[in-house]
């Protein structure tokens, strides 16, 4: 299974830039869990949290760049933008709740952060359905069918993760020493 794994992200892309991609993304896919799970303030969570700001960063430039899959803009790529405006600002509210020390640029924080990971996942998720169901995305009506499919999926789990996020979040950064 993980050698299979293994030769998937490997054999991904045959260019540079898609390898790139799918490695920074296969990198903030792990890193992600860890950062939100760590002791929030530390030193080991701004690196790590750094670290995946720019692999997110890295992962979505390099998204916008690509356009091999249907030649011209296309639903990844407005998922790449709307990931920009979750990280982006993300890193704009813990530089101001570190400026300023209110709890709701560090709630703001949280929660942005939160939402870029789901959407990277959502992106994984996406993207494995365009390998893995090719008759979804091709043919006649195909980029109707997936964006549907897609957005039905994003809309159910989005829904689901608003409570677990939206209460984890709250709880981790009210007892953050950070905030104290």
């Amino acid at each position: 299974m993980l050698a299979h794994l293994f030769d998937y992200i490997v054999n991904w892309s045959n260019d540079p830039l898609g390898k790139v991609h799918v490695y920074l993304a296969v990198f903030a896919l792990i890193l992600g869990p860890i950062v939100f799970f760590s002791s929030k303030g530390t030193k080991i969570h701004r690196v790590l949290g750094f670290a995946f700001l720019i692999s997110m960063l890295s992962v979505n430039i390099s998204a916008l760049l690509k356009y091999d899959l249907t030649g011209h803009f296309n639903l990844f790529h407005f998922a790449a933008i709307f990931s920009l405006m979750t990280i982006v600002p993300a890193y704009l509210a813990i530089v101001w709740a570190i400026k300023t020390r209110k709890i709701k640029y560090f709630i703001l924080h949280g929660h942005l952060m939160a939402w870029s990971y789901y959407g990277l996942v959502m992106a994984l998720i996406a993207e494995v359905t365009t390998r893995a169901v090719p008759y979804l995305l091709h043919g006649e009506g195909g980029w109707q069918r997936f964006s549907m499919a897609l957005s039905v999926f994003m809309l159910i789990s989005g829904l689901l993760s608003y409570q677990l996020i939206n209460r984890g979040i709250s709880r981790w950064y009210s007892k953050s020493p950070q905030t104290q």
